[in-house]
């Protein structure tokens, strides 16, 4: 049963991380698409594109530093429980 979660944690997580990315992108390019037919020009969509793409990766890096601190927490939680296990199972 741990492996099933694990793989479906990991499926999550790698969804996550597309749709932090495929939104931002999507999302600014659409803002750059309307103003170029407002404007008439035909850079804005390249400029919010590159701009959501920066936005998607800067979402992702927060999204991986939280993840990392978390599992750090956990660890450094199951340590020290395993620990104060230990030394209340040994003779003195």
């Amino acid at each position: 049963m741990k492996k099933k979660s694990n793989a479906v944690q990991c499926l999550a997580m790698i969804s996550q991380f597309a749709l932090n990315m495929l939104v931002p992108i999507g999302m600014c390019f659409g803002i750059g698409y309307l103003i170029d037919r407002l404007l008439g020009t035909r850079f804005f969509c390249i400029i919010f594109f590159f701009l959501g793409a920066v936005s998607g990766f800067w979402s992702i890096y927060k999204l991986t530093i939280k993840i990392q601190t978390q599992s750090q927490e956990t660890d450094s939680y199951e340590y020290s429980r395993k620990k104060l296990r230990d030394n209340k199972e040994a003779p003195r």
